[in-house]
């Protein structure tokens, strides 16, 4: 019988979540180059909320990740 080690599994769920994340904070960015590009304000509103929310979502999976593993998924 293996028995799982459910605090590990569970700070890798975390690594894999700030992971996708970060690609999303990267197409915010690239997001937000083009529409300074092309002086486009949707586009520029839409950059602007994605940044907000993969800002937020990062600063929350490291603070429940901490609290729950003991560990920040930055390692």
């Amino acid at each position: 019988m293996y028995l799982l080690d459910a605090i590990n599994g569970l700070f890798y769920f975390y690594v894999l979540l700030f992971a996708i994340m970060l690609m999303v904070l990267f197409l915010g960015l690239r997001m937000l180059y083009n529409a300074l590009r092309l002086k486009d304000e949707e586009l520029l509103r839409r950059a602007k909320f994605v940044l907000m929310f993969t800002v937020i979502a990062l600063v929350c999976i490291a603070v429940v990740s901490f609290f729950v593993t003991g560990k920040i998924p930055v390692n």
